[in-house]
């Protein structure tokens, strides 16, 4: 009912008539509920903006790709997302919980801003793709009040998470759809507005998208797009992933001696990992869905161990390279993960998993980003 009442603020429809009809509500205490719900938007609008400023002189960089700048994005953006976690929280009017929720990029800021910035590096580009994953964890840190050793909270995480992603995609296809409609109108008057929508509406909707998705999952709770799509999907990825094993056991380039085949492969297995996690966290309560769950970890663990095979291959005939270091560690942790959900489900007499047992994984993940960050640069002399 609390969710229903902040709904009508949000559109401004809270009339006399709605606070008659939400009147225990009110009297106890809507009136400031509407004002916390106003400092809540204010609050996020000004999160939007600080995590636009980087983007936006990312945008407008000319000279190519500028890693630092590309760093601080994803740890200003993570940073502001932990923030708005703190908004309403128990210890909010503590400021050392804010400087609390901060301190994880802080870190993370002052070690990107050390690293060295070259034009080819294996080492430092992987860093670039595992930053994403330790600025997620930070965020859940603010998230979970700082319960590092909460499960249920990080499973109440990746729910969220998966909710914020299709929230985002879809804001993100109406947005294009918008964007290129007002670049066409302003064309045909004869006014070129492409490099200006690009360089501030666009970066701007990227930035403010985000929070947008947790203000509607927030006050509509009862729409939950991801996991709909997650029970869908996961039939889908079993028939693809079988399908595609039998095909490609007979085709000619195989991921030995085939780079492209080789990343693709990959690919396909963290999506498979990030479905099965999802699901899993979500407890569907569906036997054939439980039963897909069941049996897509046996038959990606087989297509990670061709992974695996191909990685020795690699580095037996040219070498440890940063890229094959870090792609080992990364399969050797998906497939704990897959042999773990596994034995979890074959334990459990009903193969559906509590979700926080189905979360239980996820902490290697934020270890093994940390190797890759922190430990390989300077492993590899930042090759």
């Amino acid at each position: 009912m609390v969710w229903r009442f902040q709904y009508y603020v949000l559109i401004g429809l809270v009339t006399e008539e709605k606070k008659r009809e939400f009147g225990g509500i009110v009297k106890a205490g809507g009136e400031e509920m509407e004002k916390t719900v106003g400092k809540k938007w204010a609050f996020t609008a000004v999160l939007t903006l600080i995590a636009w400023v980087p983007v936006r002189l990312l945008a407008q960089v000319d000279s190519g790709r500028n890693d630092v700048l590309l760093r601080l994005c994803m740890i200003i953006g993570g940073a502001c997302g932990a923030l708005y976690f703190r908004f309403g929280a128990a210890d909010a009017k503590q400021w050392k919980a804010w400087a609390r929720a901060l301190f994880p990029f802080m870190v993370l800021g002052a070690f990107m801003l050390l690293l060295p910035v070259r034009t080819v590096s294996q080492s430092l580009d992987n860093v670039l793709f595992f930053l994403p994953v330790l600025v997620w964890f930070s965020v859940w840190y603010s998230y979970s009040d700082f319960r590092l050793g909460d499960r249920d909270a990080l499973a109440r995480f990746v729910r969220l998470s998966g909710e914020v992603v299709i929230w985002f995609v879809l804001f993100m296809l109406g947005g294009a759809v918008l964007v290129a409609l007002s670049i066409a109108l302003f064309d045909i008057v004869g006014i070129d507005a492409a490099h200006f929508y690009i360089e501030n509406i666009v970066t701007l909707g990227v930035c403010a998208a985000p929070f947008v998705a947790l203000a509607v999952i927030e006050v509509l709770p009862g729409i939950r797009l991801a996991s709909v799509l997650g029970v869908v999907f996961i039939p889908l990825f079993l028939v693809t992933i079988t399908v595609f094993g039998v095909v490609a056991f007979f085709a000619e380039k195989k991921p030995w001696d085939n780079r492209d085949v080789f990343i693709l492969y990959n690919v396909l297995l963290v999506l498979v990992i990030c479905l099965l996690v999802f699901v899993s966290s979500e407890q569907v309560k569906n036997g054939f869905i439980a039963s897909c769950t069941s049996v897509l970890p046996v038959i990606t663990i087989a297509l990670d161990l061709v992974v695996l095979s191909a990685i020795l291959y690699r580095i037996r005939n040219w070498g440890v390279t940063p890229s094959k270091a870090t792609l080992l560690a990364t399969n050797l942790v998906m497939l704990g993960n897959l042999v773990d959900l596994v034995v979890a489900r074959i334990t459990s007499r009903t193969f559906i998993l509590p979700a926080a047992r189905a979360a239980s994984w996820i902490p290697a993940y934020a270890l093994l980003a940390v190797l890759v960050v922190f430990v390989f640069p300077f492993l590899f002399a930042f090759a």
